[in-house]
């Protein structure tokens, strides 16, 4: 959780990354990995729809985060123009394009061409905006709630209350197909009673979303239109 202050956050893991005097050479480079693998998934789904091969797109994402960390590329952010993911999904489409350009001066001195963008034979600028945008957009979503749920998962466990939280979870997850008394009932409670703690789920589960947001944010006032982007990213769903 980001260090807190008076109500203030005063570090995150993107603070850290680029580079505070208060924060020591270890500080930063646990930050960095820990944001690299979180990251990692929505990178690799965004080359892989890009080149169209698995094991292609592999080399590729390890070469990236290589590249990311061994010429720290990071430090060319500018964290007052922008979200640490966007700086991160500008880079990949850059570092692809570059990619693509070495492979095209091979083919063109003889060598073997192994590396093509979105299949063989079609063509595109990496930069502009292509519907591969939200498929990056929506792993990261998944990722951020997936880390929520876990978290609320394992309080729930500690405390004893795994089956609560398994029944109750849909009135998150699918509030319009949830019902108050077949959960009561399955919990042997009143529905009262189940109005009650799925009210709590909620309320923890929100507690815990700002919270985890707040960790990968540059400051307090970015939280609330993360929050909204990830919802977004939701809700647009595979056929957006």
């Amino acid at each position: 959780m980001a260090e807190k202050s008076k109500g203030q956050f005063i570090t995150t893991q993107w603070t850290r990354i680029l580079g505070s005097s208060q924060e020591s050479h270890e500080e930063v480079s646990k930050s960095l990995t820990n944001l690299c693998e979180i990251y990692h998934d929505p990178v690799f789904l965004f080359i892989r729809s890009r080149c169209g091969n698995t094991e292609q797109a592999k080399d590729l994402c390890q070469g990236f985060f290589a590249m990311l960390i061994e010429k720290q590329i990071y430090r060319h952010a500018d964290r007052h123009r922008g979200k640490f993911r966007s700086f991160l999904l500008t880079s990949v489409k850059n570092y692809l394009k570059n990619e693509y350009r070495n492979e095209s001066r091979q083919k063109r001195a003889g060598g073997k061409q192994h590396f093509s963008i979105d299949g063989p034979g079609k063509e595109l600028d990496l930069v502009d905006e292509e519907p591969t945008d939200s498929l990056f957009d929506r792993e990261w979503a998944n990722i951020v709630f997936g880390r929520v749920w876990e978290t609320l998962g394992k309080e729930y466990q500690k405390s004893g209350k795994e089956d609560r939280f398994r029944v109750l979870r849909p009135s998150i997850d699918d509030p319009t197909s949830f019902s108050l008394s077949e959960a009561g009932k399955e919990l042997k409670l009143s529905e009262s009673a189940a109005k009650s703690a799925a009210f709590r789920l909620r309320g923890r589960f929100r507690e815990i979303f700002r919270d985890t947001v707040a960790e990968l944010v540059e400051s307090p006032d970015d939280i609330e239109d993360e929050i909204r982007y990830l919802i977004q990213s939701m809700v647009r769903g595979p056929s957006s």
